[in-house]
């Protein structure tokens, strides 16, 4: 019932967001591999639900087969996505530091993109949504990223409200716009009947 909710909702924004010609965002989602659960959510959970938001999602799962497999052009696709997801957990923190293998990896050569707008304009600066998944911020993010948390997903059974929530931010909507206050609290509280007759969701009448 809740992913039925939750789907039916994000329909509704998306067509919310296509009626107020808002932009469609391209988000560049940063993990680290090593732990499977955390490499399924982020695949199976995060990434997919976003692209049924109508996001456009770069993901090195997806990006890698239609890139040739070239890490070197997957991490300069950061340069040309307008969000960056990183996905904090303790093996990313470690990944950031090196500290897994001797070859380097992946997650410190994203890390060091990511950091060039934590060093720039605000706006540079507010493209950067970390989420946090597992640990804690100082055991689970770089330092530059701690004081940014945008989500905190450790809270399984608030995935849905969360995720919701995420993808109103990434279309510049208002948690308060009229047009999904409503959406909002039916999410939490009410089956999909409900949510349905509540689809077709727009500006308020006058």
């Amino acid at each position: 019932d809740q992913r039925s909710r939750f789907e039916q909702a994000v329909f509704s924004v998306q067509a919310y967001a296509i009626s107020r010609r808002a932009g469609v965002p391209e988000c560049f989602i940063s993990y680290a591999w090593g732990v499977a659960e955390h490499e399924h959510w982020v695949e199976k959970n995060l990434a997919m639900d976003l692209q049924k938001a109508g996001i456009k999602v770069v993901l090195d799962r997806w990006e890698n087969c239609r890139a040739g497999k070239s890490v070197s052009r997957f991490v300069n696709r950061i340069a040309e996505c307008s969000i960056i997801i990183p996905v904090g957990t303790p093996m990313y923190l470690a990944k950031f530091r090196n500290n897994v293998s001797d070859a380097g990896s992946v997650v410190a050569a994203e890390v060091d993109l990511i950091s060039q707008r934590l060093l720039g304009t605000e706006s540079e600066k507010e493209s950067v949504l970390p989420v946090l998944l597992a640990g804690e911020k100082k055991t689970s993010l770089p330092p530059l990223m701690l004081d940014r948390v945008h989500c905190d997903f450790r809270d399984a059974k608030a995935y849905f409200m969360t995720s919701f929530d995420l993808i109103l931010d990434l279309y510049g909507i208002s948690h308060l716009d009229q047009a999904v206050v409503d959406l909002r609290e039916l999410l939490c509280q009410t089956g999909p009947e409900e949510l349905a007759n509540k689809s077709m969701v727009g500006p308020p009448s006058s």
